[in-house]
């Protein structure tokens, strides 16, 4: 990652392309609410398998899809790439006291890079230019939207209603949460309560939608079975048009 300073990018340039077609060099792909509403279920999406809770595209299931890709709409976290905002602590004005301040960083590697055509990102006095302010907005608005996601994500967490599986597809294998949609029926009161809950619920039934387009050649969920020590694989789906229907075992 490379941190930007007009020192010494002051003839640095940025050349926009396509990022939608980055989609398949990088995996996976973290999506955020705006991303699910507007894709509405028709490409396979997934949930991270650790930590926090992320909606994420795997791009290894995108084949299918591939003749046209999105419709034409670019997920927020590939809009923003090769920028990235840093936070740095850095020592105050007065010499005594640390801060931290904002830093905008690229990847060194990306292929938007050149010396002397398209857009600058610094001006002769070294001040930011128009554009490079525009992304740094960019950058705010999907840190905002991945922030809220994630409380959204956390909430369905709380409830209960995501559960690990494993999903195998030409000789790959991807570990991942699913959304089971007899634990959602069942949480619904307890979603209720929640003070984002209505979110929450709306932000579950997008992940549905987007698991009934995962034509993987196999999935299966990941289950405890009482007395014995390890997750066991219960398959699930096999093929394209299978019964998606069938729970794990409660």
């Amino acid at each position: 990652m490379l941190l930007l300073n007009p020192e010494q990018h002051l003839d640095l340039h940025f050349t926009p392309i396509d990022n939608a077609w980055l989609t398949f060099a990088r995996s996976p792909v973290p999506l955020v609410l705006q991303d699910l509403d507007a894709l509405q279920g028709r490409y396979p999406i997934v949930i991270s398998p650790h930590g926090t809770p992320v909606p994420l595209l795997l791009p290894e299931l995108l084949q299918p899809h591939q003749a046209a890709p999105w419709d034409n709409y670019t997920p927020n976290q590939l809009q923003a790439y090769p920028f990235h905002l840093i936070q740095q602590p850095v020592i105050a004005d007065d010499g005594s006291t640390v801060e931290i301040r904002e830093s905008l960083a690229i990847d060194e590697h990306c292929p938007h890079l050149q010396l002397r055509a398209g857009y600058r990102l610094f001006d002769d006095d070294g001040q930011l230019t128009s554009f490079t302010r525009s992304i740094i907005d960019r950058l705010h608005a999907l840190a905002q939207a991945q922030s809220r996601t994630e409380r959204f994500m956390r909430t369905l967490e709380r409830v209960g209603v995501m559960v690990p599986a494993r999903v195998y597809h030409q000789g790959e294998c991807f570990d991942c949460r699913l959304i089971d949609p007899l634990r959602l029926d069942r949480a619904m009161e307890a979603l209720d309560s929640e003070a984002e809950g209505l979110s929450a619920t709306v932000l579950a039934h997008r992940l549905l939608d987007a698991q009934e387009r995962l034509e993987a050649d196999q999935v299966r969920w990941l289950t405890q079975i009482e007395g014995e020590k390890g997750l066991h694989e219960i398959t699930i789906m096999t093929g394209e048009n299978v019964d998606k229907s069938t729970q794990p075992v409660q």
